[in-house]
């Protein structure tokens, strides 16, 4: 029994050397360090949008985390009727809800300062950063 196998043509050679260098195109395309120099807008756009959306979620967190520990706090000094309720779990739940808050105002802070910074980045590589104004009485 012989194998038949087709032998290649240099077009098709080619063809896989021109395919297999518009991928190694695209993956570099898609790294920030060169997507930031070679498509400044479309890199720009996509980052400070999703660390805007990003933000609203940490501080949508932060606010509902403020109005649980609230409830909580209400729930420990006024205890409802027909609730039964311990005062331990209780304060399990509130230690536990201050943790979540402090989490979530980091996060909300290293998003706000991470959005401000790619501000800057962006202002920089478009060229329309301000000149720094000097400080009076210095």
């Amino acid at each position: 029994m012989s194998w038949n196998f087709a032998i290649p043509r240099p077009a098709q050679y080619w063809a896989v050397t021109v395919l297999l260098a518009g991928i190694v195109v695209a993956g570099a395309l898609g790294t920030p360090e060169i997507a930031q120099r070679l498509i400044p807008e479309m890199y720009f756009d996509n980052q400070l949008f999703w660390t805007g959306r990003q933000m609203v979620y940490a501080e949508r967190d932060t606010v509902y985390t403020s109005s649980s520990q609230a409830f909580l706090e209400e729930m420990l000094h006024q205890p409802q009727p027909m609730v039964l309720h311990n005062d331990g779990s209780l304060k399990t739940a509130m230690r536990k809800m201050v943790a979540r808050k402090q989490r979530a105002v980091e996060k909300a802070n290293l998003l706000r300062f991470k959005f401000e910074r790619l501000q800057r980045q962006y202002a920089l590589t478009m060229g329309t950063a301000r000149d720094p104004q000097p400080v009076e009485g210095l």
